[in-house]
């Protein structure tokens, strides 16, 4: 049955879920073939992954009379100053609510590369609709293969899923908040770990953001070991063979850099993509464990849809997340990481995070 609840809070764009999933493909360049302002924030952002992204630049004249030459001359000119490998051209409101025909504009501009499009507006209700018709446009292109469109759309149907049982989208409105405070989050982590308690750090986080949450793991890690206190299991979905071209490099980069720091990983629960359903594998390693006395879940922490009684820290990037997680999930501590997208985009080693740089100045100023 169709779920008739509406969102009236901002949500996520398809539009940019598409936009994410083509540099996960690792194209060169991106199209957008709208108004010059249309996904402006996140096609700054595709900047620092080193992707450039083009506008058609729509005209309220084109809004009524369509603009498929001016698609034409964007895709020429893109393969003229660029000489990218691979483009992709991507549809938004305006141009697929008149029907512009992207495939007919692709053909026009005779172009000698792969070229993948995607026809999505944010008029789509949820934004994982966005990477799935990228992912089926790339599967009919051979950009990969049918296991792997089929592996993803059970992910993204388990996402949404996630999303409106227990995060930001299980209420018509979610007020924002910023969560607890950081110093006194980081300082009771702290006590913990120096009077031995046994603790279990789960990573749950989704692709690009792992490079900031694995930092907390990390700082975590690090602590313990100072005190001679290993109690800890670690539990991250890290699994670098799983996902798509950017998405298993991020897995191996951060993996490299734990194991550098002799972080060692205890169980992988899946890829960095996978976090609907490695949420619900860590749980379950967590319901077998007898005895520990707190657990940190960093990422995505309404995917393990946990409340047992302990000790819960958890952390998330989302100001509508914590409501959800303090008031439905009963998590003790709930500390908010903001603009992940913004510190963690063009990134290719873990990046300090306010949570794990707290704990390190409370560790200094204790030693």
């Amino acid at each position: 049955m169709e779920d008739k609840k509406q969102i009236i809070h901002p949500r996520p764009s398809s539009i940019v879920a598409a936009m994410y999933t083509l540099r996960d493909l690792e194209v060169d360049v991106i199209i957008l073939h709208g108004p010059p302002g249309c996904s402006f924030k996140h096609s700054r952002l595709m900047e620092e992954e080193g992707v450039k992204v083009l506008t058609s630049s729509m005209g309220e004249n084109d809004f009524v009379f369509g603009a498929e030459e001016k698609l034409v001359d964007t895709i020429n000119t893109a393969i003229k100053e660029f000489k990218p490998n691979k483009i992709g051209v991507v549809g938004t409101c305006a141009s697929m609510i008149i029907g512009e025909d992207l495939s007919t504009a692709i053909e026009k501009s005779r172009a000698d590369i792969p070229i993948l499009e995607v026809e999505v507006h944010s008029g789509i209700k949820d934004n994982t609709e966005g990477v799935i018709r990228t992912l089926e446009s790339a599967e009919e292109s051979g950009w990969i293969t049918e296991d792997e469109l089929n592996r993803q759309k059970r992910m993204l149907n388990k996402a949404t899923e996630i999303e409106k049982k227990f995060g930001a989208a299980m209420e018509e409105y979610i007020e924002p908040r910023s969560g607890d405070n950081k110093y006194t989050t980081a300082k009771e982590i702290y006590r913990k770990i120096t009077n031995g308690k046994q603790g279990i750090i789960v990573l749950n986080a989704k692709k690009e953001t792992s490079y900031v949450f694995v930092d907390i793991l990390a700082a975590i890690n690090e602590v313990a070991v100072e005190y001679e206190k290993q109690n800890l299991t670690n539990i991250a979905n890290i699994d670098t063979e799983i996902g798509l071209p950017k998405t298993r490099k991020d897995a191996q980069r951060i993996l490299n850099q734990l194991n550098e720091e002799n972080i060692d990983i205890d169980h992988v629960t899946g890829g960095l993509d996978e976090y609907p359903v490695t949420g619900k594998k860590a749980k379950q390693i967590i319901e077998k464990k007898d005895e520990y006395d707190f657990l940190v879940i960093i990422g995505l922490p309404h995917a393990l849809n946990i409340n047992e009684d302990k000790d819960i820290f958890s952390v998330t990037n989302g100001p509508r997340e914590v409501k959800p997680l303090k008031d439905y999930h009963n998590h003790d501590y709930v500390v908010l990481e903001k603009d992940l997208h913004t510190k963690s985009m063009g990134k290719r080693s873990i990046v300090r995070s306010e949570l794990g740089e707290t704990l390190r100045e409370i560790h200094a100023e204790e030693k």
